[in-house]
């Protein structure tokens, strides 16, 4: 997000058409200050809000939660903007915030704030960090005795690599990417394993496909125009265009094309993952 937000600084000035597959904060296309939209710059991936909105949904809705407690980064946006968004919508659907505990960057004994949360007895802790952390804090909360469901949002990918099966049976996070779960997504995978390896098959490589994907239906679209490339109104003509052939690109992320918002940010499900003896797995769109 901050390189992004860096570009989008000087690409907006001179509307240069740009497409992020991973830059999650919001203010990457809207400057809330100025109540400013970049009307330039497009995504592929999630806002932060909307992940934070979904699990606290997906906990009202499906896992019946009526408390949960937050425990995040301090500082990070990433981390701040989820749990932000979903505290608010907690609020509006009536579950109890019964603990709020923060970290520094770098920390990696997480036992003062788990035992405050433990206390607290929550239904669920929201832990919207990135996969390392989010490991050794559900391994440090199993050894405490917190039993509650783990929640988390698109960093928790890899993290049954940072923590044992046992331990995060049950937990769930949000993503826009769900490995072999329909025949597209197989065939990318396939695609994209024979041409770059295993090792670099993630959420970012399908948002980045799709990103790609959109960019050239929009420049297929600009080409039509008979406007010289690099003109201001081929700039222009590549913009309207991620507006107008977005919706007929079948991606990776979101088989029913990609239509954005009046911030232009994706209108797509949110996919809801679980770890299951171990393994990351799809759980459902939602």
């Amino acid at each position: 997000t901050g390189n992004t937000i860096a570009v989008v600084g000087e690409a907006y000035p001179i509307n240069m058409p740009m497409i992020t597959a991973s830059a999650t904060a919001a203010a990457v296309t809207y400057n809330e200050e100025t109540d400013t939209v970049y009307t330039n710059v497009f995504r592929t991936c999630f806002i932060d809000p909307f992940q934070g909105e979904k699990m606290a949904e997906y906990a009202s809705e499906k896992l019946g939660a009526s408390s949960a407690a937050i425990l995040t980064m301090t500082g990070n946006d990433y981390s701040v903007g989820l749990a932000d968004a979903f505290k608010a919508k907690c609020e509006e659907l009536g579950i109890a915030i019964v603990a709020e505990e923060g970290y520094a960057e770098g920390d990696v004994d997480f036992k003062s704030q788990l035992t405050n949360i433990l206390a607290a007895a929550p239904d669920v802790v929201f832990c919207p960090n990135y996969y390392q952390d989010d490991g050794l804090i559900v391994t440090q909360a199993r050894e405490i005795g917190l039993t509650a469901t783990f929640l988390g949002g698109d960093g928790w990918a890899g993290v049954s690599e940072y923590a044992s099966a046992e331990d995060l049976e049950g937990s769930y996070f949000c993503s826009a990417y769900a490995p072999g779960s329909t025949d597209a997504v197989k065939a990318f995978e396939e695609a994209y394993i024979a041409a770059y390896g295993e090792d670099t098959l993630n959420m970012f490589a399908a948002t980045g496909y799709d990103a790609a994907m959109v960019l050239c239906a929009a420049l297929a679209k600009a080409e039509e125009t008979g406007a010289e490339p690099a003109s201001d109104e081929y700039k222009q003509a590549i913009i309207d265009g991620i507006k107008s052939e977005g919706p007929s690109v079948s991606g990776i992320t979101s088989e029913s094309g990609y239509t954005f918002d009046e911030y232009n940010n994706p209108i797509k499900s949110a996919v809801i993952m679980t770890v299951t003896d171990g393994v990351e797995t799809y759980k459902e769109t939602y």
